[in-house]
């Protein structure tokens, strides 16, 4: 009996060929396509991370520097050695305490000779990093719980110990001798409050990462560990890096590290 199908020609062969062949082409193209917007589009969101986290560092480092710019100004009318007029100005600085906690003036011999608000007025602080370092120069201080402030100061919203920035200055007299430091303490509510705020602006989570890589501040609430996360631990070496990686909720983010925050003469 004779087939149904056409019969197979020489130029029906070619155009069978011709059409296998274009599907062939279309298909791979429209993989690499597809694979190319998926790498263009990583490359467009690792590039946006990247953007808003140094925004986001610039505009922390920018805030924290009006106060070293405050501090600078006061560190010179110190120098002068106008008691009154150095507590009226830390007194101002100061204002309602939700930004400064503390700003103090201590001798060379390590004793409070005036704060603000009177706070730790005739202490002695000679133990403390930010004044021994703030004898030396300008001095920029790690994350720490209110030593001296502790009993001194209200709790915090969360009932836990105050916890500050600080920054120093050596004061030196209008002939150049040394006559002190000025500490400025920045309470760590504020910066937290700061970094929740941009990070909402920017469309960001947000982690302020210490030097051994533990979470010092984060505006999700989490803390992951550096077990968890290969960023964590970049931040031990203090290289700038960018991944994308599984965080602890199963999901895969886009992540930038900055390993140094600062602006103008900040240190």
């Amino acid at each position: 009996p004779r087939s149904s199908l056409p019969r197979l020609t020489l130029p029906r062969a070619a155009y069978g060929f011709v059409l296998v062949t274009m599907a062939l082409v279309s298909l791979t193209a429209g993989l690499f396509l597809y694979s190319r917007a998926g790498d263009l589009a990583d490359q467009a969101l690792d590039q946006a991370v990247r953007l808003r986290t140094q925004a986001a560092a610039a505009a922390y480092a920018r805030a924290i520097h009006e106060d070293w710019s405050d501090l600078t100004y006061l560190a010179a009318e110190a120098g002068r050695g106008d008691l009154d007029r150095v507590r009226g100005l830390m007194d101002g600085m100061r204002g309602d305490g939700t930004r400064i906690s503390w700003i103090g003036w201590a001798g060379t011999d390590g004793v409070v000779r005036t704060a603000s608000d009177g706070l730790l007025d005739g202490a002695d602080v000679s133990a403390r990093p930010w004044f021994r370092n703030g004898l030396r120069g300008g001095f920029a201080g790690d994350v720490h719980e209110a030593v001296l402030l502790a009993s001194l100061l209200p709790e915090t919203e969360t009932g836990e110990p105050p916890r500050f920035i600080d920054l120093a200055l050596p004061v030196r007299t209008t002939e150049g001798e040394a006559a002190g430091v000025v500490a400025v303490h920045i309470d760590f509510d504020w910066a937290t409050r700061f970094l929740s705020e941009t990070a909402d602006s920017l469309g960001l989570d947000l982690f302020l990462i210490g030097a051994d890589g533990s979470v010092i501040a984060a505006t999700t609430g989490e803390r992951p560990t550096t077990a968890e996360l290969q960023i964590l631990r970049a931040a031990r070496a203090g290289t700038a890096t960018a991944t994308r990686e599984t965080w602890p909720d199963g999901n895969d983010y886009f992540a930038t590290l900055l390993p140094q925050v600062g602006y103008d003469d900040l240190p």
